[in-house]
């Protein structure tokens, strides 16, 4: 197939790095590369404030890509990744910019599906600690040292803040790239059921995969999101070069 890129959104208390060494994953980096995006407050901009809200998060990744749009690219987001791909890709498609070849949502149910009313970016620094490690995944270690924990708490607070004042609009029109959703088979977040809420969301296709592993599958499974991520886009160009204008 053709190069495509996939631009990569973190989890909350993520960044451009969870995405690094996906990109020596890759079976053929000739076909494609991952660009990992990343996000105010940590890694290389980590001398810029917090998001406030959904709106500047997607503002500033919409300002990091518009201007790569115009070769092959699909987009891919992780538990909060994925609300902010979701709005990211409604911004294009209101700018008139090219839309994605696919969309991957990977962690979380769609904006279609009420989440629980929690707060928990509201309180103290032990009850949020204990729900934080609910959800497993790497942060356990860096909850647990004090150091990495002063450095770390506040990212995952300004992240739980912003998707737990997400207001989505849901009367916007429906995207018409293919979507992929992807799940953990221990993820006690994200049921299959919650994965399908995400063909409510485009006109397309949208396929759902369930991998070994709990809401950080990603990780666990990395090479076997990798292929599927892989299979999916290269389905994309045979479909585009056998019915040319799709």
């Amino acid at each position: 197939m053709n190069h495509i890129k996939v631009f990569c959104i973190p989890y909350a208390g993520g960044s451009a790095v969870t995405y690094e060494r996906w990109k020596k994953r890759i079976p053929d980096k000739n076909d494609m590369d991952f660009i990992p995006l990343e996000l105010a407050g940590r890694g290389r901009k980590s001398n810029l404030p917090f998001y406030e809200n959904m709106e500047e998060a997607v503002e500033d990744l919409y300002q990091s890509i518009s201007s790569e749009l115009y070769e092959p690219y699909a987009i891919f987001g992780h538990s909060m990744g994925s609300l902010i791909a979701f709005e990211l890709c409604h911004k294009l498609q209101e700018k008139g910019l090219p839309g994605p070849e696919h969309i991957f949502f990977s962690g979380r149910r769609s904006p279609f599906i009420p989440s629980p009313n929690h707060n928990f970016h509201m309180l103290s620094d032990e009850e949020f600690v204990q729900e934080v490690l609910n959800y497993g995944g790497t942060t356990r270690q860096a909850l647990e040292h004090t150091e990495l924990r002063e450095l770390f708490l506040p990212i995952l607070r300004a992240d739980f803040k912003l998707v737990e004042t997400y207001q989505p609009r849901l009367d916007r029109p429906k995207f018409s790239a293919n979507i992929s959703a992807f799940g953990g088979k221990r993820d006690v977040q994200v049921t299959l059921e919650d994965l399908q809420s995400w063909g409510e969301t485009t006109t397309g296709q949208c396929r759902t995969s369930i991998f070994p592993g709990n809401h950080f599958f990603i990780n666990e499974s990395l090479d076997d999101v990798i292929m599927k991520i892989y299979i999916a886009l290269y389905l994309e160009r045979i479909f585009r070069v056998a019915i040319p204008g799709k």
